[in-house]
């Protein structure tokens, strides 16, 4: 529990670094976060992969269809 704070914590101060590019900072932010949210990860991997997306953006919207989805239900 501690390390994933640890995780959350440095996601919310993360900033793109001087020279970094949008897809080395994205996929920070993206490591970071499956990190700091490894229990939605499991529950989320799953209709994100049922669905096949093709981009990013459409991976992010069925996750995110998903977990409103789980949140209604409760933990």
């Amino acid at each position: 529990m501690y390390q994933q704070n640890q995780w959350v914590v440095k996601l919310r101060a993360r900033q793109q670094r001087l020279g970094e590019t949008v897809d080395e900072y994205y996929d920070k932010l993206e490591r970071l976060y499956w990190k700091a949210n490894s229990t939605r990860r499991l529950e989320l991997k799953e209709p994100v992969k049922i669905e096949c997306p093709m981009t990013i953006q459409q991976a992010l919207k069925k996750a995110k269809a998903a977990e409103a989805i789980y949140s209604r239900e409760g933990p």
